[in-house]
């Protein structure tokens, strides 16, 4: 699936370049299992086969993030995505929010 990243941070992270943030400058396995999890996605021909990979655990959010969805990053952390569908109501596109703490 194409993805296009909401936020330039992780763009920039997913393209190798240096972490700005503290977050992902002392946590290395972050950075390197959201890239993982990009790919992941990426590979994935369309969302069905997404829902597939059990290691994502892909759900929809609740609350306060309504609309968006999440994959597993790893055991503490999530990937916040946007489902973007095309005219024909098939998921084409997945927007890349943010990295939420899962437990905070």
């Amino acid at each position: 699936m194409e993805v296009e990243f909401r936020n330039q941070e992780l763009e920039d992270l997913y393209e190798g370049k240096k972490p700005k943030s503290k977050t992902f400058k002392s946590n290395k396995p972050l950075v390197k299992n959201y890239i993982k999890t990009v790919k992941k996605i990426q590979a994935a021909p369309d969302l069905n086969t997404l829902k597939q990979i059990g290691s994502l655990n892909l759900e929809d959010l609740t609350d306060h993030s309504q609309g968006f969805s999440s994959v597993r990053i790893d055991g503490k952390y999530r990937l916040i995505i946007d489902l973007i569908k095309d005219d024909s109501e098939e998921v084409n596109l997945i927007g890349i929010e943010e990295i939420s703490n899962h437990y905070s």
